[in-house]
């Protein structure tokens, strides 16, 4: 039940904020490992681990709905991609992977670089993004593929 929803609004996210489906749900599942109800040891909430602090913003009211979550975890994501493609293009994926983790102005106070732990978390999203899609190279892309999107609207 939870797969179906999980996989829509994945869909539906990614067509509306243009960003590829694929690496929001390689995103989630690092995160989350796709359990709606997770909670880290620093209090984010549900599939894309999102702090409360955050929900207004993210016009969110409950961490732990899959609706909620994933469409906040998106937009959330899409504004990261698009900050760090306007400035550095050629690293738009990595600086907005370490920017979800560490948040944007740490990144930009470390002068764009992020800690050890946090490259561990980029290269596990980009291996399990590289698995869904079934290659070895990977080009940080703010549009979601053709092939992305016919697979995600046909499951």
């Amino acid at each position: 039940k939870d797969a179906g929803q999980i996989a829509s609004a994945i869909v539906e996210n990614a067509k509306e904020y243009l960003v590829d489906p694929f690496i929001i749900t390689a995103l989630i599942e690092r995160e989350s490992s796709f359990k709606k109800n997770a909670v880290s040891h620093h209090g984010a909430m549900g599939l894309g681990q999102i702090m409360p602090a955050n929900f207004k913003h993210l016009d969110m009211t409950d961490g732990f709905n899959i609706t909620q979550n994933i469409r906040g975890t998106t937009a959330y994501f899409s504004k990261l991609l698009e900050k760090w493609g306007a400035k550095h293009p050629e690293r738009s994926l990595e600086l907005s992977l370490a920017s979800y983790a560490e948040g944007p102005n740490a990144v930009r106070r470390q002068n764009n670089s992020w800690k050890d732990r946090t490259g561990k978390y980029i290269n596990d999203i980009v291996g399990i993004y590289k698995r869904f899609i079934g290659t070895s190279t990977l080009e940080a892309k703010t549009e979601p593929s053709d092939e992305a999107m016919n697979y995600g609207i046909s499951r």
